[in-house]
This record gives structure tokens, C-alpha cells and sequence, in this order.
């Protein structure tokens, strides 16, 4: 069996599939054109962004964000891949700041890893904390976004690339801010 990235129009035929679906089968259509904004017939932005992705990665990431914009837990685009990554370490939004709230002390003992529950993640390999709550939540179809940012939150040390297309550019350590 061999790989290789789809071509643009294969791309394109899968998306436009995808919107046919959409276009035919979402019921609350006029709702969500009304009320939230998001016109599913309006496929230019995506095909513009569609023809200009290098990657098939790039293009489930767009796929992602045209499904998420429907704002419907009970729409999700995935992929087919079983990538995952991720640490022993969690995180939840409370009171507006992204504490850890729970460490797997047989793989982070205390010693070499100072930091505890309760501690406000505020980077994480460089990039601030609100950088990955935005990136990670982006392609999560929740319409309330308290419940988008926790569920992005929760993403951070737990990359799944079914559903987060770029989980797979990680790199082999993790850095950490913390206070």
C-alpha cells in the first residue's frame, strides 16, 4: 500500500461532497444563517482556502472549521487517522485562568516536576496559554463558548488527530509555564 497527499481537485470533490450533504440533509439551515451568521451555501472563502492548502492536513483543518462554523455539538468532521499524543497531565478553565488539575505523579514526580494541581498554565512550548485555547477550540463545534474554550482546554495535553488535524506537529518535549 502506498500514501500521498490528495491532489487539489480530490480535495475540492471531497469538500464539495461534504457541503452537498450538509446542503441537502441540515435541517435548521435558515436558523443558522439567521441567527448565528453562518451561510453553509457560502462555499467560495472555503474552496479559495481549499485550492491555496499544501497539505492534506491543511485541508482537514479547513473541513474542521466549515463543519465547526455550524455551531452543532451533533456535527463534527474527522478524519480517519488514530494519531494521538499526549501527557498524563490536565488542565480545566476556573474563574477565567487554565489551572492543572490533574498531574500523573508516577510519570511527573514532584522532585523534577515542581509544578501542582492548581497551577495557572500560562504557556505552553512558548506560545501563551490563550494562543492553544483559541487553536485548539477552533474546529469545536459547541456554540457556547465557555464550553468551547473548556473542551479546548482539555486539548492540550490530549491531541487527537481524528478530530484536531494538526496534532501530529508536536514535538518529542513539551515546555511548560506555569505560575
Amino acid at each position: 500500500a502506498g500514501s500521498a497527499q490528495m491532489t487539489t481537485e480530490q480535495r475540492l470533490i471531497d469538500f464539495q461532497h461534504i457541503a452537498g450533504l450538509y446542503a441537502q440533509n441540515y435541517a435548521p439551515y435558515e436558523f443558522k444563517r439567521d441567527v448565528i451568521g453562518f451561510d453553509l451555501y457560502k462555499l467560495q472563502p472555503w474552496v479559495d482556502r481549499i485550492r491555496a492548502a499544501k497539505t492534506d492536513i491543511e485541508y482537514y483543518d479547513i473541513q474542521a472549521e466549515y463543519v465547526a462554523s455550524l455551531k452543532d455539538t451533533h456535527s463534527t468532521a474527522t478524519n480517519s487517522s488514530t494519531f494521538q499524543a499526549y501527557i498524563n497531565l490536565d488542565t480545566d478553565i476556573y474563574d477565567g485562568k487554565v489551572l492543572i488539575d490533574f498531574i500523573a505523579r508516577d510519570e511527573f514526580p514532584a522532585a523534577e516536576y515542581p509544578f501542582q494541581i492548581g497551577a495557572e498554565l500560562v504557556s505552553v512550548d512558548g506560545r501563551p496559554v490563550d494562543y492553544w485555547l483559541t487553536e485548539l477550540s477552533r474546529t469545536i463545534a459547541f456554540a457556547e463558548p465557555r464550553s468551547r474554550l473548556r473542551l479546548g482546554a482539555s486539548y492540550i495535553f490530549y491531541r487527537v488527530q481524528s478530530v484536531y488535524p494538526r496534532a501530529a506537529e508536536i514535538g518529542q518535549t513539551v515546555h511548560i509555564g506555569y505560575y
